[in-house]
């Protein structure tokens, strides 16, 4: 649960609760983006999720694993991490996303920013952050022109793939019962079968 605290009164929120404040500055996110939140910031509002559900902690576990057995084979690829890592984007937004691959040799260990574009980001849709996946953060991605965006949704038990094509236009792909691979690292792939087993 995640609890606000104003005034002395208290409310706690569902999981899956997506909270959005209006008009916030860099400053107010600074402030409040650390380690036990999940923060998006756009520039002018400030994106804060409750904690997940355990069927979404779940893909992004499943995610992560396929991600970090591939780039222990490929170390010198990129690096993937999970939700609670910020990526400031050449456009200023500052996603949180579920799971994300960095280039390798770009960032030390103690650091909890990444300045650049991601190589790969995977969003894992809930029904709170549905709008704000599937069209500010997307978009935010696209137009940083992030190689490959993938979308997981529970819901529709679908995985879609969006590659960047060298036309600077992205290529959609979706499956409920496929292997999409990856166009950008040659052997990654994720089945959307496995992902969605009962």
């Amino acid at each position: 649960m995640l609890t606000i605290v104003h005034e002395g009164n208290a409310v706690e929120l569902n999981p899956d609760t997506l909270i959005i404040i209006e008009h916030a500055t860099l400053e107010e996110y600074e402030k409040l983006a650390n380690e036990d939140l999940k923060i998006d910031f756009d520039g002018e509002r400030i994106y804060i999720h409750s904690p997940a559900t355990l069927r979404h902690e779940e893909l992004v576990y499943d995610i992560l694993t396929v991600c970090k057995h591939y780039f222990e084979s490929h170390p010198d690829l990129g690096i993937p991490t999970g939700s609670h890592f910020a990526i400031h984007l050449p456009n200023d937004r500052r996603p949180e996303p579920d799971v994300v691959v960095i280039p390798a040799g770009l960032i030390s260990p103690n650091e909890s920013t990444f300045h650049g574009v991601p190589l790969l980001v995977v969003e894992v849709i809930s029904p709170s952050t549905r709008r704000h996946d599937l069209e500010e953060k997307k978009n935010w991605y696209m137009e940083n022109q992030v190689p490959e965006i993938w979308l997981v949704d529970p819901d529709e038990e679908s995985l879609t793939a969006l590659y960047l094509t060298a036309d600077g236009i992205y290529d959609e792909v979706s499956t409920t019962t496929d292997i999409l691979a990856s166009r950008f690292f040659e052997g990654l792939e994720f089945s959307a079968t496995i992902l969605f087993k009962e």
